[in-house]
């Protein structure tokens, strides 16, 4: 509801672009995290309540790393939505 002022999106969130999100440090909703391993094993401990092994992590930053590259061409930003996309995403 913050940002609309709308009671209706009360608990909606946009779900950020995972396109080249390994090269998109920092992480954490504050920042405070560069490393996209330990973002990951801060998230799976704070979410899943879980402690993943290093070969969990490895995998995990791995798919991360495997969304890079350039925006699909057919791909556009919704309307009135603030995105805001990394410097060599091109659209």
């Amino acid at each position: 509801m913050g940002r609309t002022g709308n009671e209706k999106d009360r608990s909606i969130f946009r779900v950020l672009l995972l396109l080249n999100i390994a090269k998109a440090p920092p992480y954490i909703h504050d920042g405070s995290v560069a490393a996209p391993k330990k973002a990951t094993d801060i998230m799976a401990r704070g979410q899943l309540g879980k402690v993943l092994g290093d070969s969990a992590l490895n995998e995990l930053v791995a798919s991360k790393e495997a969304q890079a590259g350039p925006a699909p061409k057919n791909f556009r930003l919704p309307k009135g939505i603030p995105f805001e996309l990394l410097e060599d995403t091109k659209l």
